[in-house]
């Protein structure tokens, strides 16, 4: 379950189109992650809630979270997707 449920992050209220350029034009790795990192809407990102369950396997009455936080970026171009990367506890 911790496996599956570290793969899903929510996304909807993201603006990744806030970092913007001349198309074409090359940004560095170190300038995508700077702009992420400076963010706070991009800077962290929030599983949706999963179930966990007590020793008994009775279910926990609140459900868990990951969080995840960026750590590094891709170069690119303007115009064109880049990756970035986060990490969350294991």
């Amino acid at each position: 379950m911790f496996d599956a449920a570290a793969t899903q992050y929510q996304l909807a209220d993201k603006d990744f189109n806030s970092f913007k350029g001349t198309a074409g034009l090359s940004f560095s790795d170190q300038q995508a992650f700077d702009h992420v990192n400076g963010d706070a809407q991009l800077k962290t990102l929030t599983s949706p809630k999963f179930k966990t369950f007590n020793d008994d396997g009775s279910e926990k009455v609140t459900g868990n979270t990951f969080n995840y936080t960026v750590k590094s970026a891709d170069s690119g171009h303007f115009g064109t997707p880049v990756n970035v990367y986060y990490t969350y506890p294991t």
